[in-house]
């Protein structure tokens, strides 16, 4: 047990120390289980809730490690524990995108001390080999929990092992690498993106190598090749490894296509395109069972039914995304269904459970979530209680997501999503303070990283903000044709939209209804780059 950081399964212990001499004599694969009853029976192992684990008292494995020690066999026993969870984890990780995710996942759950201990005698002795198949295989593990704060990490210290490596292997290993180095918090002494830029630096030719990936051969690097691409900012590669990855035979692959392509559709400002992609990778994760990727199409279906006025329908796909992602744990992703599902009462003006929602929300990322989920859950709390009229309420929230703000750098994928909020926000709270200098800024931040972050819904939030600051200049009919550019920009009318809703009827009372409406429809006849131009808050006089 010396070798066992998080206990081990009477199999396990069977495995790693099977053929070794204990007490006198050797150590048969049937013998473990009387074994280690015998051994419980004394107090020298203690069982764990559950009772399929066993774990040594602290300085009992202490003890034992001197006693192996002094017999020279650390190092091998080390070796036999890393092969054994190395193997563990080859055998799960394709196992994790199936509909047995959830009994794989409670078992390495379980084994993460051991299997990180493994990683690290792969580094020790100089396995490059063993040492980036591990790491790729707990990156895998990671995507699903929804924590992949580690992953940079990991990646990095078996890049750093020397060693020939097969070529495939490496060059996903360097994709993860980068893609989580640019999704890290900038450190003190260090430009923003710096980490994500140096990794990046590191692996020359990496783009070419990318290419030539047999997806066949690694299906996730069929998930990482668009990734990737949009990392770089290259949409014609992205859609090249799409297309390659959806003519694919893994259905798995196939069906995070879809979803990915509705993503892209929604940037777009495309609803009827987003509405038959998200349908059809649903469809797709149903059949396969598999519960993180269909949490994640159903967020894209629920956010449809939103815009399309359907808010009992967007809260059923909420909730069940809600429940799948519950029954993995991943705590981030669970807290972005929650701030839907807190949106969607605030429209349906629920305003009390919207508060609960959200407050459970930031309370989950606070203590286990990312930062980044942190600053989500911060900047949307802003937000509502800025459209809710309580000011107060919103400063010291809004402060907190700045905060998070600046620990990212800008390569970080959600960094201009989340800046576009924040200064919406800000915006509005200085159009409440009078200060009319500080809003115009404000507005102008918002509208260059939404436009930055080419998402069309996110522009026609920051949008909301700068009809507000038009209003508030005394140029009501500006305002008014300014809502109308943001529905030509989102490429539909949401009809629940909060801002709307609430800015309408102070400028019907300005203008007059047929006025504004004449007004609002020469704003949404815009055509979409027009209508972008149009929203620009240089344009306020």
């Amino acid at each position: 047990f010396s070798v066992f950081p998080a206990g081990a399964t009477p199999a396990a212990v069977a495995t790693v120390c099977a053929g070794r001499g204990c007490a006198g004599g050797e150590l048969a694969a049937g013998d473990a289980d009387e074994l280690l009853s015998s051994l419980v029976d004394k107090s020298l192992l203690q069982p764990l809730a559950d009772g399929t684990r066993l774990r040594m008292l602290e300085t009992i494995r202490e003890y034992g490690a001197e006693k192996v020690a002094a017999r020279g066999e650390v190092g091998e026993l080390r070796q036999r524990h890393a092969a054994y969870y190395s193997g563990l984890m080859r055998e799960a990780a394709p196992r994790l995108l199936t509909r047995d995710q959830l009994s794989w996942l409670t078992l390495l759950r379980a084994d993460r001390d051991n299997i990180l201990a493994a990683l690290r005698y792969w580094c020790d002795a100089g396995d490059a080999g063993n040492a980036l198949s591990l790491a790729v295989s707990l990156a895998v593990m990671a995507l699903v929990l929804g924590n992949d704060s580690d992953v940079a990490e990991w990646i990095g210290e078996s890049l750093a092992v020397p060693g020939e490596v097969d070529t495939g292997l490496r060059t996903i290993a360097e994709t993860v690498h980068v893609v989580t180095s640019a999704m890290g918090l900038a450190t003190e002494g260090t430009a923003d993106g710096a980490a994500a830029d140096g990794a990046a630096a590191s692996y020359p030719g990496l783009t070419d190598r990318l290419d030539d990936l047999d997806i066949e051969r690694y299906p996730v690097a069929g998930l990482l090749r668009p990734v990737y691409a949009m990392f770089v900012k290259d949409d014609g590669r992205m859609r090249v490894y799409l297309d390659q990855a959806r003519a694919g035979r893994d259905e798995w692959l196939v069906a995070v296509t879809w979803s990915i392509a509705a993503g892209i559709a929604e940037n777009e400002g495309n609803l009827d395109e987003t509405r038959i992609t998200a349908a059809e990778a649903v469809d797709r994760f149903r059949v396969l069972g598999e519960r993180w990727g269909l949490s994640g199409a159903l967020q894209t279906v629920g956010n449809v039914r939103m815009l399309d006025g359907d808010l009992d329908g967007a809260i059923a796909a909420y909730s069940e995304a809600s429940r799948l992602l519950a029954e993995l744990g991943s705590i981030g992703d669970s807290s972005q269904v929650q701030l839907r599902l807190a949106e969607i009462a605030a429209r349906r003006g629920d305003l009390a459970k919207a508060r609960e929602l959200s407050a459970a929300a930031r309370a989950a990322v606070e203590s286990e979530g990312p930062p980044i989920d942190r600053g989500i859950a911060a900047a949307w709390g802003a937000a509502f209680e800025v459209t809710w009229g309580d000011i107060d309420a919103a400063r010291p929230l809004h402060e907190a997501a700045e905060r998070h703000l600046a620990q990212f750098g800008p390569a970080h994928p959600v960094r201009e999503h989340l800046e576009a909020m924040v200064a919406a926000t800000g915006a509005r709270i200085a159009i409440a303070d009078e200060d009319l200098r500080r809003a115009r800024e404000q507005a102008s931040r918002s509208y260059h990283a939404a436009v930055a972050a080419q998402d069309m819904p996110l522009l026609a939030l920051a949008s909301g903000t700068a009809a507000e600051l038009a209003l508030a200049l005394g140029q009501p009919e500006l305002a008014a044709e300014l809502l109308g550019a943001s529905a030509a920009v989102r490429g539909y009318a949401d009809p629940t939209d909060p801002t709307a809703v609430k800015l309408a009827p102070r400028l019907r009372a300005a203008l007059g209804a047929d006025r504004y409406a004449r007004c609002h429809a020469t704003g949404q006849a815009l055509g979409r780059a027009e209508a972008i131009e149009r929203l620009d808050p240089a344009g306020l006089g």
